[in-house]
């Protein structure tokens, strides 16, 4: 995988400090495989899927959203832009996670350890500038 070893050699030199490296696509285009993947072969690596800041079902259902789960307005994206920044800021910072099994975030679940150098954020809709509501941006990070 010469494409893969390139992307890793990138990574590591991208200097000292707190980096965020995103991994974003559509559904099913092998984001979560490569994310581990880079987690996997990268010393020091954490990995933060946004899937965390799902809005609960009862909120998606009160809101008539529950049928288009997964698309940008049923995440709670200023929680998640929130998240990102704690990150930046560097030391420890614990975020949900999404169990796929219980279809619902656990909050607490995951933690950036305060030594951790790269962080790999893996979503769809990291790229996004898509805006809602009040005009926040979704996930243009």
């Amino acid at each position: 995988m010469e494409d893969f070893e390139a992307l890793l050699a990138r990574i590591m030199a991208l200097g000292a400090g707190r980096r965020l490296i995103a991994v974003a696509g559509p559904p099913a285009a092998g984001k979560s495989h490569l994310a581990a993947r880079l987690v996997a072969a990268l010393p020091d690596a954490a990995l933060v899927p946004m899937d965390g800041f799902h809005l609960d079902n009862q909120i998606l259902d009160a809101s008539g959203l529950r049928a288009v789960k997964g698309a940008p307005e049923t995440f709670d994206a200023a929680g998640f832009l929130a998240l990102i920044g704690r990150i930046k800021a560097g030391g420890a910072v614990v975020y949900p996670e999404f169990d796929r099994d219980l279809d619902l975030a656990i909050a607490g679940r995951g933690q950036v350890r305060a030594e951790t150098r790269l962080v790999v954020v893996e979503g769809n809709y990291l790229c996004s500038t898509r805006r809602l509501g009040a005009g926040w941006p979704i996930f243009g990070i």
